[in-house]
């Protein structure tokens, strides 16, 4: 028994390191949705400013209009959205699991290329041109060729 736990023991730190990776995307992908959702809501105000600085006149219909449209705005929040059956804190779950699958897909595709990149520096595919040392190309070969000092031959 005792000789399964080292296994034991490296599966465990294998799925830690795992759950972190994953809890450490997820959170990336919530802070992507996040940004997001800040940026829509900052080109809605930008979009209410440009068109008040337009002169675009509003009416009293108008007025009611938008009020009524906030209002179901802010009933969406609330209640399920019929179409997908899938409530607000449901589509948020939905982004961010799609998010973080996409940059789980981006860091293989990345590390794809390093891993290509790095065998073509080290010759794997002989793109670098490296052909060796060169010892042979300088008589240091098969044996000594050195006549000049009486070396043996």
């Amino acid at each position: 028994m005792a000789a399964s736990t080292p296994k034991l023991t490296v599966r465990i730190e294998v799925f830690e390191e795992g759950q972190t990776d994953q809890h450490a995307k997820k959170l990336i992908a919530d802070d992507k949705r996040s940004s997001l959702l800040e940026r829509v809501t900052a080109l809605k105000g930008s979009n209410t400013r440009l068109r008040d600085t337009l002169g675009e006149s509003k009416t009293l219909d108008d007025k009611d209009f938008l009020d009524e449209e906030s209002e179901l705005s802010a009933l969406d929040e609330i209640m399920t959205i019929n179409h997908s059956g899938m409530n607000p804190e449901a589509i948020k779950e939905l982004i961010s699991r799609r998010v973080e699958e996409a940059l789980v897909a981006q860091e293989a595709n990345r590390n794809a290329g390093l891993i290509s990149k790095n065998q073509s520096q080290n010759g794997d595919d002989d793109d670098n041109r490296s052909r060796g040392n060169g010892n042979h190309g300088n008589n240091n070969g098969d044996r000594n060729q050195n006549r000049g000092n009486g070396g043996a031959r």
